[in-house]
């Protein structure tokens, strides 16, 4: 009894898994990437975009007033705090934490769609980085 109480769940739970259709992300292009934290990982981003053919444009410190709303359709931030890439923009985390807020507002504002991503894994991620997310 417990057996085919058991195979019967196993068949639901199949079920309900290839039921499930499987929905693929999309964007449209041409993209804007900016880091958010200065990290390697946005130029790093942009790298895998070229090999992709995605249309893009790399834009280290974007801020909102420079983010063109009608020529870009996709707004890529690259999540990922580094001391080093703050200490040579000559910015500081909260000043950084303030321009990507703006930048994403502005965006979400205009109906952009936004992409946040973490390239370098938790493992690479610090307080400063989760703060940013």
């Amino acid at each position: 009894m417990r057996r085919t109480i058991l195979i019967v769940g196993l068949l639901i739970v199949c079920i309900a898994c290839f039921a499930q259709e499987n929905e693929q992300v999309r964007f449209e292009q041409p993209v804007i990437v900016t880091s958010a934290g200065q990290s390697p990982g946005a130029l790093q981003l942009t790298v895998v975009a070229k090999m992709a053919k995605i249309e893009h444009t790399f834009e280290k410190l974007l801020n909102a007033d420079q983010f063109e709303i009608e020529r870009y359709k996709t707004l890529m931030i690259v999540v990922g705090a580094s001391g080093r890439g703050l200490g040579a923009a000559g910015i500081e985390i909260d000043a950084e934490l303030q321009r990507v807020l703006l930048l994403a507002r502005k965006a979400k504002d205009y109906g952009t769609k936004i992409i946040v991503d973490n390239l370098q894994g938790e493992s690479r991620r610090d307080s400063s980085s989760d703060e940013i997310l």
